[in-house]
C-alpha cells in the first residue's frame, strides 16, 4: 500500500513538473497569437468557452503549483489586488446565484488579473525577458500583415477569411501602441544598423496604420506615451525620430493605397480630427433619450464621427448616474446600464451587441463602487511609482530600457482605456496584467543579478 502511494505521488510530481515546463511555452505562444491577431484569436471558442478563459484556467494551476514565487511580488500590491479579486469573485457568485448570465462577461474584472502572477513567474529570467521582446517584434510584423492579407483578398480559404473577419482594427490600435513602447527600447538596445533599421520600419509602419485609420483613442494615447519617452530617452528618442522621419512618408503613402472593405472602414484622419475639433468647441449637453443607446441610434447627429464622440459622452453620463445609485460598492456584475435594441438576450457570446462604458474608471466604479475603484487606482498608481523609483536606482542597461518600455506600454494602455472599452474586452484587458507582471519580473531579475554580483565580490574578497 505504501509503495503504491509513493508511486502515485512520484507520478503526480512528474506530471506537475511536465506541466511547469510546458505551460510557459503555451503562454509565450498565447501572447504571440494575441498580439498578432488580437480579437480574431481571442474569440476562438467551443460552446462559448473562449481561448482566453482556457488559458486563464491553466494560469490558475500554474500559479498554484508555483505559489512560493508569489511572495516575491511586493506585499503593498499583493494585498490590495487580492482584496480586489476576492470582492469581484463574491459579486460573480451573487450573479450566479441570481442566474444572471450577463455576469459571465464581467469575469474580466476579477479573474484576468491571474495573468499577472503567471507572467511574473514565467518571465523571471533574463533570457525569457529577451524572448518576450522578440515575440513583440514578430507579432507586430504579423499584425501589420493581417490587414493586407484580408484587404487585398489574398486569403482564399473560407475558414481563414472568417477568422480574419473577426478582426477589429481599433484593437490593433492598442497592440500597435503597446508594441511601439517596447520596440523603441529594443531599437536603443540593438547595436547593428540592419536590426535598428528593421525595428524602425516596424515602428513607423505601426504609427502609420494608427494615423491612416484615424484611431483617435490610440492617437490621443500616443501623446502621454510620447511625453514619457521624451523625458526618459531624450537623445536616443531624437535619433530614433530621425531614422523614422526618413521613411514614414513612404509607409504612410503605401498604406493609403490599400483598398478598405469591411470590417476596415475607409476613413480619413483629417475628417475625424475635424469632428473632434467641432465637439470640443461645443458645450456638450445630453440629448433627449430616444430609446436604448446603441451606435445606430444616432441619426439626429451631424456625422458618423461626430455621433461616435457624442455617443460616448452619453454613455459616460448614463453609467455614472446609474453607478451613483450605489456609490460605495457599486451595482455589481451582470447589471446592464445600456441595453442595445431594448432586447434581453439569453446568452453572452461574440458580437452580443452589449455596450460597455468605454472608460475603465467609470466601468470599475459602476460595477464595484468607490471601494473597488480605490483598490484599482491604488494598485495601478503603486505600480507606476514603484517602477519609476526602481528606474532611478538600477544601473543595468537592459533592465532600465525594458522597464521604460513596460512603463510606456502601461501609460499607453491607461490613456487608451479612458476612451475605449479596453478593460471590458478580454484580448485588451489581459494586456494590462501582462505588462504589470513584466514590471515585477524585470525588477526581480535585476535584484537577483545584484545579489549574484555581491556574492561573487564576497568570494573574490
Amino acid at each position: 500500500m505504501d509503495k503504491q502511494l509513493t508511486k502515485n505521488i512520484r507520478a503526480m510530481d512528474e506530471l506537475v513538473a511536465l506541466f511547469n515546463k510546458a505551460f510557459p511555452i503555451g503562454l509565450l505562444l498565447f501572447i504571440f497569437l494575441l498580439f498578432s491577431f488580437q480579437r480574431a484569436f481571442s474569440v476562438i471558442n467551443v460552446s462559448y468557452i473562449f481561448i482566453t478563459e482556457v488559458t486563464l484556467f491553466f494560469c490558475l494551476f500554474y500559479c498554484f503549483f508555483n505559489r512560493r514565487y508569489l511572495l516575491k511580488i511586493p506585499s503593498h500590491f499583493l494585498i490590495p489586488i487580492s482584496i480586489y479579486c476576492l470582492t469581484g469573485f463574491l459579486y460573480f457568485l451573487k450573479t450566479l446565484a441570481e442566474r444572471n448570465m450577463y455576469g459571465v462577461r464581467d469575469i474580466v474584472f476579477f479573474a484576468y488579473p491571474l495573468f499577472l502572477p503567471a507572467t511574473f513567474i514565467i518571465f523571471s529570467t533574463k533570457n525569457r525577458l529577451k524572448i518576450f521582446l522578440a515575440i513583440i517584434l514578430l507579432s507586430n510584423i504579423v499584425s501589420l500583415l493581417v490587414p493586407i492579407l484580408y484587404l487585398e483578398d489574398i486569403v482564399y480559404i473560407k475558414p481563414f477569411k472568417m477568422f480574419f473577419y473577426e478582426t477589429r482594427i481599433f484593437n490593433y490600435g492598442l497592440t500597435y501602441g503597446v508594441s511601439f513602447a517596447f520596440l523603441i527600447q529594443l531599437f536603443i538596445l540593438t547595436r547593428r544598423i540592419i536590426y535598428k533599421t528593421g525595428i524602425m520600419l516596424v515602428c513607423a509602419s505601426s504609427i502609420a496604420m494608427i494615423a491612416y485609420w484615424g484611431l483617435r483613442s490610440a492617437l490621443v494615447a500616443l501623446l502621454p506615451l510620447g511625453l514619457f519617452m521624451l523625458i526618459t530617452l531624450r537623445k536616443q528618442l531624437f535619433k530614433f525620430m530621425l531614422y523614422s522621419l526618413l521613411i514614414f512618408p513612404l509607409i504612410f503613402a503605401a498604406s493609403s493605397s490599400l483598398s478598405m472593405p469591411q470590417p476596415f472602414k475607409n476613413v480619413k484622419l483629417l475628417e475625424k480630427l475635424t469632428t473632434l475639433k467641432h465637439i470640443l468647441q461645443e458645450k456638450i449637453t445630453p440629448r433627449k433619450s430616444q430609446g436604448p443607446l446603441t451606435e445606430k441610434n444616432t441619426d439626429n447627429l451631424e456625422s458618423p464621427y461626430y455621433s461616435s464622440l457624442k455617443w460616448r459622452f452619453d454613455i459616460w453620463q448614463t453609467i455614472l448616474r446609474a453607478g451613483l445609485e450605489a456609490p460605495l460598492f457599486g451595482r455589481g456584475f451582470g447589471v446592464l446600464f445600456i441595453v442595445p435594441s431594448g432586447r434581453r438576450m439569453s446568452f453572452v457570446g461574440v458580437n452580443s451587441g452589449l455596450v460597455p462604458a468605454h472608460n475603465h474608471i467609470i466601468a470599475v466604479f459602476s460595477k464595484m463602487g468607490f471601494f473597488g475603484l480605490v483598490l484599482f487606482l491604488f494598485m495601478n498608481i503603486y505600480v507606476f511609482f514603484y517602477c519609476l523609483e526602481y528606474l532611478k536606482q538600477t544601473g543595468d542597461k537592459f533592465t532600465k530600457y525594458l522597464l521604460q518600455g513596460c512603463l510606456g506600454a502601461f501609460i499607453f494602455w491607461h490613456a487608451m482605456a479612458l476612451f475605449f472599452d479596453v478593460i471590458d474586452s478580454p484580448p485588451t484587458t489581459v494586456i494590462l496584467w501582462i505588462i504589470i507582471g513584466l514590471i515585477f519580473a524585470c525588477i526581480e531579475v535585476d535584484k537577483e543579478r545584484i545579489i549574484e554580483e555581491a556574492g561573487e565580490k564576497t568570494k573574490l574578497a
